[in-house]
C-alpha cells in the first residue's frame, strides 16, 4: 500500500499554482515562440531499495537525459545568449491508475509501478535536424542508460492544462509529495552551488 502524504491547504494551493503556471508557460512557448511540446514518459527496470531511493535514482537518470539533450539543442547551454533556447522540462513521479482498460503486469509490479512523467518543450529552431522524439528514438545508446528502460514521447497538440493535470495527478492524489516535482534546466544559482 502506498503511503499517502498529508497536504495542507497551502500545499494544495501551491500544486494548483504550479499546474496553472506550467500549462501557461508551455502554451506561450508553443503559441508565441514556435516550440514543440511533448508528454514524455520514463519507465525503468527494477531498482532495489526504498521508494525514496528509487525516486532519487529515477530523477538522476532524467537529469542525465536532459544533460545529453540540451547540448544537442543548443551549442553552449550555459551561455547567457543561449538561456532562452534551452529545452524546458517539468518532471513528476507517477503510479499507474487502475481503469477499465488493462494495465500490463510489468507496469504495476516493477518498482511498484513508479515511473516519471514530464512535459518537455523544445524550440523548433535548434541544432537538432529532426524532431526530438525521432532524435532520441534513433540514438537510444545516448539516452537510455540502466536502469532507464524506455522513453516514450507523445506530442501535445492541445489541452495543455489537461496534460499538466495528468502529469501532476499522483501529487494531487497525495501518493507523492509536491517537493518530488522538479524543473529543468536548473537555475543558474543551483548550477553554481552544485
Amino acid at each position: 500500500m502506498r503511503k499517502r502524504h498529508p497536504m495542507t491547504s497551502n500545499d494544495v494551493a501551491l500544486v494548483e499554482t504550479i499546474t496553472s503556471w506550467w500549462s501557461r508557460e508551455v502554451e506561450d512557448r508553443v503559441r508565441y515562440n514556435g516550440w514543440n511540446a511533448y508528454l514524455v514518459t520514463f519507465t525503468f527496470n527494477h531498482i532495489p531499495g526504498s521508494a525514496p531511493a528509487k525516486l532519487r535514482l529515477m530523477q538522476d537518470r532524467v537529469s542525465r537525459f536532459y544533460s545529453k539533450l540540451v547540448t544537442r539543442v543548443v551549442r553552449r547551454p550555459n551561455s547567457v545568449a543561449q538561456l532562452f533556447a534551452r529545452p524546458r522540462m517539468m518532471v513528476a513521479p507517477d503510479y499507474p491508475v487502475f481503469k477499465y482498460e488493462k494495465i500490463g503486469l510489468q507496469a504495476v509490479t516493477v518498482n511498484d509501478g513508479l515511473h516519471l512523467h514530464s512535459i518537455l518543450t523544445v524550440p523548433l529552431q535548434s541544432r537538432l535536424k529532426e524532431d526530438v522524439a525521432s532524435h532520441v528514438e534513433q540514438r537510444p545508446y545516448l539516452y537510455v542508460k540502466s536502469p532507464l528502460r524506455q522513453i516514450h514521447f507523445q506530442p501535445i497538440e492541445n489541452n495543455t492544462r489537461g496534460v499538466t493535470d495528468y502529469v501532476m495527478k499522483t501529487i494531487k492524489r497525495r501518493n507523492c509529495r509536491w517537493e518530488d516535482v522538479f524543473f529543468l534546466p536548473k537555475s543558474p544559482s543551483e548550477l553554481s552551488s552544485g
